[in-house]
């Protein structure tokens, strides 16, 4: 299955036994996606932790990105938090965001905690919906394949 997406190909990403390059959206979302010794997905994500708001004129949002306090719940289908976390939770960008190029879908990102899989095109599922672009499908052979080699390894291990 092949599908488009955007990369950050200078950080090195194991997530079976190829290495694969990483969608903006996967980096210090909460999830751990490289198998590497030092998964460069989720390192220095503590620094955004640590990032502050000038609390009289800012919100921050829950991945640490300040928005001036007067975009604060001002537009539930345009969110500026890039994880949406200005706005209540509304599902209705989930149907459409893989065809729409706007701010609102291409530069979201999932809520961390809140189960979300990120299709790398602007959509979002939960369990047991599939993405649009059939990212889903390469996610669930990549688990596969990881689980045939750690299988293969423990055999090797247990002779």
């Amino acid at each position: 299955m092949s599908f488009l997406k955007t990369c950050y190909e200078h950080l090195t990403c194991t997530r079976d036994t190829l290495p694969m390059c990483l969608d903006w959206r996967e980096i210090c979302d909460g999830n751990i996606d490289c198998i590497d010794e030092e998964p460069v997905d989720e390192a220095f994500c503590y620094i955004l932790e640590m990032n502050e708001c000038n609390n009289k004129d800012e919100y921050r949002c829950h991945q640490g990105q300040c928005i001036p306090k007067s975009l604060f719940q001002d537009d539930p289908l345009n969110p500026d938090c890039l994880d949406r976390s200005d706005e209540i939770a509304i599902q209705t960008n989930k149907n459409f965001c893989h065809q729409d190029p706007s701010f609102r879908c291409e530069e979201q990102s999932c809520r961390v905690g809140q189960g979300e899989f990120s299709c790398e095109d602007g959509q979002y599922i939960n369990e047991f919906e599939s993405c649009k672009n059939g990212r889903h499908l390469a996610f669930f052979e990549s688990i596969l394949n990881m689980s045939q080699i750690l299988s293969k390894w423990l055999q090797s291990r247990s002779m």
